[in-house]
């Protein structure tokens, strides 16, 4: 590619073939979102600001010759375009998504019993979403859609939205609950409670279940934790994106009794796995596939 002359200005072509070159390195996002605009679907927050974050890093790389001001002003040009794509099919989120999402409406300590009949009285049905918590993603994005095609086609006001109450990890679901409209429902042992784990803010209904462990199966293998007891007991729908022990439990005891359940393999977070490691003075892992994954990639029946 031709590139500036002993001058500093661009020889003829030039700014043509660079402005080619930025137009193949935004097509990818431009399509996605101009996609979106032409079939009338709004694509979830965390989707938009994915292409978003795509359009500047183009933006901010240069050409593979050189970057004259032609090229600056140019790439300037596509990153607001990009933009503004990405602004228009950012699904906007309700005004009560942003104000319910400060603190849980109600925090409570149950056994299992009460927190099934709770469920019994709001006449809905319960998706849970299991997954990595202070383990992380690997690819948060990918979970997130995940999640998002889950809840698209569920009506919100005949599901509740079930996770294990705190942010991190699959808890970030929580957020694409309320901007579609759903009530959100997190049920947690005291543990978490007990080691000061913050919960969402946009988890509506907060169970902490009294329990000596996090969860899962005790160390008899035939018998859940409370908490864990719980969490089955009030899910009509179980989705796994990953996950360890505690979730494999979970959805293995949610098949036995013949609930609906889905398991979509995922990776823990490499970096923070391999610091855990690390710490425990362990040797470095190389299956990223966690508990769940080992267990139950062979899929879902």
């Amino acid at each position: 590619m031709a590139g500036p002359d002993k001058n500093g200005t661009t020889e003829p072509g030039t700014f043509l073939a660079h402005r080619d070159y930025y137009l193949f390195q935004f097509d990818a996002p431009t399509r996605m979102m101009q996609r979106d605009l032409l079939t009338d679907r709004a694509a979830p927050a965390h989707v938009g600001a994915g292409r978003l974050r795509l359009a500047w890093h183009v933006f901010a790389k240069t050409s593979p010759d050189s970057d004259t001001e032609d090229d600056q002003m140019f790439r300037i040009g596509c990153f607001l375009a990009a933009g503004a794509f990405a602004t228009l099919t950012i699904a906007p989120v309700p005004a009560h998504a942003v104000s319910v999402c400060q603190t849980p409406r109600q925090v409570t300590e149950a056994t299992p019993d009460p927190v099934r009949a709770f469920f019994n009285t709001q006449h809905a049905k319960v998706i849970t979403f299991l997954g990595y918590s202070g383990a992380g993603y690997e690819d948060a994005d990918a979970m997130l859609g995940h999640a998002d095609a889950a809840l698209k086609d569920l009506d919100p006001k005949h599901w509740i939205v079930n996770i294990g109450a705190t942010g991190e990890g699959i808890g970030a679901v929580y957020e694409i609950a309320k901007q579609r409209g759903f009530t959100t429902s997190g049920i947690v042992s005291t543990q978490a409670r007990d080691e000061k784990v913050a919960l969402s803010p946009c988890a509506d209904f907060v169970f902490y279940v009294e329990d000596a462990t996090w969860g899962g199966y005790l160390p008899d293998r035939k018998t859940l934790s409370p908490t864990s007891i719980a969490m089955v007991a009030v899910s009509d729908t179980t989705i796994a994106i990953g996950g360890g022990a505690v979730a494999r439990d979970e959805l293995l005891e949610a098949r036995r009794l013949r609930k609906k359940t889905e398991f979509i393999p995922a990776d823990m977070h490499h970096g923070a796995a391999r610091e855990k490691a690390a710490r425990k003075g362990e040797p470095e892992p190389t299956d990223f596939r966690g508990a769940a994954g080992a267990a139950l990639r062979s899929g879902t029946p």
